[in-house]
């Protein structure tokens, strides 16, 4: 065979395994958020009215080997490459709101990873799109977890996200609250309508990112500052290959590596800046500058010749990504067993099922948590809807 034959065929090659190393990592991702919630996680919702804490303890541990689990199918199955650089955070449990660009539908699930080298896994708390709680499985054990779902619809948000929030404040929760300030994924047609936006405000018109949406912001920085330590900024950036979502992950087009960039503000420092929502805009003017110049001059976000990547992982990291993939593994095989074998764990995976579909579209999840809070810990009651 000719060189440019086998050139083409070794090219085929990579594209079908990557293609298979995409459906492998969704699949397990929504296999065992689908045995995870029903099995583990189901159970949980009747220790709720009567201790909330452990409720919690119980499914942010769940969470944290979910996320394992993630961040070592992605490194070592996928061979996705991690670049962290800026801050490194001095105590990984410190409350905190994460602010990140949003370049992709999947920026969350490779975040996620970030969360696994510098924080504590257990407190994560991400602001996702209200439909995606309807999800079998997966959005089930994002409720379970009590990510923060959004309408994008302010009159309808507000009451919810200051009941959630609240609620944290009132059980001192440590929570680590991923926030997407822009609304939406960089896609074409949104950058159109930031251009739109833009030239009616008279404001600068990117590329690189979409102008933030700062009432949601404003909002939770308001709600959880008297148990705020940080704000993190963080960019993400992909120099090879790119898909915007789950499509493009499926069929092998997602990146190589992975580029995040990390800088911190005490609560302090936020507090002498005086408009916060002005300093949002200055920090999202420079992702812009910052995005320009990875993406069309260096790409990088800190010259490795002067300043070497970090280490991604802590002493301990491997041997916990290593254990939380054994024991989903254990776990995985066990009760797709029970599944074929025993009548009554079908009966029951039925029963579990129905029941989170009807909590799905019914109510929201975490408003049982909030009452709980309220309930246990005297809070104040907020406006539910």
């Amino acid at each position: 065979k000719g060189k440019a034959t086998r050139k083409r065929e070794g090219g085929k090659m990579i594209r079908t395994i990557r293609m298979c190393a995409g459906w492998l990592y969704l699949g397990v991702l929504t296999m065992t958020a689908w045995l995870g919630s029903c099995f583990f996680m189901f159970p949980t919702l009747f220790i709720l009215p009567f201790n909330q804490p452990l409720f919690r303890a119980i499914n942010d541990w769940f969470a944290k080997q979910f996320f394992l689990l993630s961040t070592f199918i992605l490194e070592n199955v996928i061979g996705m490459k991690f670049v962290i650089t800026g801050h490194v955070p001095k105590n990984p449990d410190e409350t905190m709101i994460m602010l990140s660009n949003h370049r992709t539908r999947t920026d969350w699930l490779f975040l996620w990873s970030l969360f696994v080298f510098r924080f504590n896994a257990c407190h994560i708390k991400i602001a996702l799109k209200y439909p995606l709680k309807y999800v079998p499985g997966f959005g089930w054990a994002c409720q379970m977890f009590s990510f923060l779902f959004l309408k994008r619809n302010w009159n309808e948000d507000e009451g919810n996200i200051t009941a959630l929030l609240g609620s944290w404040v009132t059980r001192k929760y440590p929570f680590q609250l991923l926030y997407f300030a822009e609304g939406t994924d960089l896609s074409k047609g949104n950058l159109k309508r930031s251009h739109i936006y833009a030239a009616k405000k008279g404001l600068q018109k990117y590329h690189y990112v979409l102008h933030p949406r700062l009432t949601g912001f404003l909002h939770c920085y308001e709600q959880l500052k008297d148990n705020l330590d940080a704000v993190y900024d963080v960019t993400i950036a992909y120099p090879d290959l790119l898909g915007r979502g789950e499509k493009e992950l499926v069929s092998g087009q997602y990146p190589y590596e992975v580029h995040i960039h990390m800088e911190r503000y005490s609560k302090k420092e936020l507090e002498d800046e005086g408009d916060l929502g002005e300093w949002c805009n200055e920090k999202w003017q420079e992702k812009e500058d910052r995005l320009a110049t990875f993406y069309t001059k260096t790409g990088y976000f800190v010259d490795p010749a002067t300043t070497p990547p970090q280490p991604c992982h802590k002493e301990n990291h491997r041997y916990e990504l290593f254990v939380a993939t054994v024991w989903w593994s254990f776990w995985f095989l066990t009760n797709v067993s029970l599944l074929i074998s025993c009548s009554w764990v079908r009966w029951y995976m039925l029963a579990a099922n129905v029941s989170f579909a009807f909590l799905s579209y019914f109510f929201d999840i975490h408003n049982f948590e909030v009452l709980a809070i309220n309930a246990q810990f005297g809070g104040k009651k907020k406006k539910i809807e």
